[in-house]
């Protein structure tokens, strides 16, 4: 390495440890090795770039730096490159280089490791906020690995025409963008933030995850249709009152190939054909069902393994989120009893730990005006009184008493023999009919 400095005096190996001295590489673009030698009162002499020249920090000045960065580098405020210079300042943050830094070299090489490290980050961060589950984490580990080069040339280009660019984003990221906002969309919109609005908004992500015909998703078609319903009660001066159900189903694990593509992988709405993916076990359907109308519309289904309470929440409110657009007043939301959906209203605010102080409902989102209530279907809720009654063998009351399953079977065995209605049924189990029976008189 030479000094483009002849007079200058520091040379890198003689300097103490503690020196604030640093030393730079000359960049190769022509433009801005131009700058550098006004910056250094050298733009008059006949001076040629070479890869081994360099120049300490003493010959610039202190506003020629890019302060509060780590390392340094010079910056180039009045360059007509200052929008890569601008690209440099915001990638460069937490970047460990050498003394000697070659800015042109950053840009061209360093920039794809700088957006890799910055992504690298941003995805081990997410587990640590609870933002997603840890097996949510393969899906999006499994099929993404050119992610970080796509981030980084989208944000080169919205820099470049500061503005968001509206291009047409690439297949690999339309899956990753779709698959992590199905997960939670807290985790989308925090990815989405850290990397500078390089990914499209979750209206965008809304479309591309519709099916136009029975496909999993969201249904653009059933949409429509419950779109159209509520412009003819507009019409007819009727606001259209619905209820969302939400089930799922055990389906049978199989693959199947219709000449054109596989069936009976995990789907959440986005073809995502690859051989990592693993086959589905039950479906997830969402349903509306008008209360002041006689007619219901399945809206979405999804295939699926499993789903944790948070994700299941974040497919309601955007299922709401879509009703409410079109016009849609949801008053309530109606599932099983089962713990992850108790746990899927909880986050949403919901309260069914202190019996003391329960609160069944919660605030749209999107309309803060209306309220949604927490409905567990009465069905189901007696068939899990019936099973526990039924697995504990013995309960008491609040007095005490003993509440004991073999009365009910007693009773079973003599209403078989006489062929009277069967008490292995949930309601007539836990009827008057049934205690008046137990009960001795």
């Amino acid at each position: 390495m030479s000094r483009l400095v002849k007079s200058c005096k520091n040379v890198a190996r003689f300097l103490p440890p503690d020196s604030n001295v640093s030393f730079h590489r000359l960049p190769k673009n022509k433009e801005l090795f131009r700058q550098w030698l006004v910056a250094i009162d050298h733009e008059n002499e006949n001076i040629t770039w070479t890869k081994g020249r360099y120049v300490c920090s003493e010959h610039f000045a202190e506003d020629d730096f890019v302060p509060d960065k780590a390392p340094l580098h010079v910056c180039d405020v009045q360059a007509s490159t200052q929008y890569q210079q601008q690209v440099l300042v915001d990638l460069l943050i937490g970047l460990k280089q050498s003394r000697a830094v070659d800015l042109a070299l950053v840009e061209r090489r360093g920039g794809y490791m700088i957006i890799h490290i910055q992504y690298e980050k941003t995805f081990d961060e997410i587990p640590s906020l609870l933002l997603i589950s840890n097996h949510a984490n393969p899906h999006l580990e499994k099929t993404f690995d050119e992610i970080p080069s796509l981030l980084l040339s989208r944000m080169l280009k919205n820099v470049r025409i500061k503005s968001i660019s509206t291009s047409k984003y690439p297949e690999e990221l339309r899956k990753f963008v779709v698959t992590l906002h199905f997960y939670l969309a807290k985790a989308y919109e925090y990815v989405r933030t850290t990397f500078q609005f390089s990914l499209p908004h979750q209206s965008v992500i809304r479309r591309w995850s519709s099916s136009v015909e029975c496909a999993p998703g969201f249904s653009t078609l059933c949409f429509e249709t419950v779109s159209i319903k509520v412009q003819e009660g507009n019409d007819n001066e009727k606001k259209v009152v619905c209820c969302l159900l939400l089930d799922e189903m055990s389906i049978k694990k199989q693959i199947d190939y219709d000449g054109q593509r596989f069936w009976g992988y995990l789907d959440h709405g986005l073809d995502l054909q690859d051989d990592e993916v693993e086959p589905a076990q039950e479906a997830l359907v969402l349903m509306v069902v008008c209360l002041n109308a006689s007619w219901k519309l399945r809206t979405a289904y999804f295939l699926i393994k499993t789903l944790t309470a948070a994700e299941k929440a974040n497919i309601v409110t955007e299922a709401l989120a879509r009703l409410t657009e079109i016009g849609v007043l949801v008053t309530s939301i109606t599932c099983d009893g089962l713990t992850a959906h108790f746990k899927m209203f909880q986050e949403h605010g919901c309260n069914f730990t202190d019996i003391g102080n329960l609160k069944t409902f919660f605030r749209n989102a999107i309309a803060p005006e209306s309220f949604i209530y927490a409905v567990f279907d009465a069905c189901h809720m007696l068939k899990l009184i019936r099973n526990s009654l039924a697995n504990c063998a013995v309960i008491f009351d609040r007095g005490g008493n003993k509440i004991e399953w073999k009365y009910f079977t007693k009773l079973y065995a003599i209403q078989e023999k006489e062929t009277l209605v069967l008490v292995n049924l949930a309601a007539p189990t836990l009827s008057n009919s049934v205690a008046e029976a137990v009960i001795p008189s």
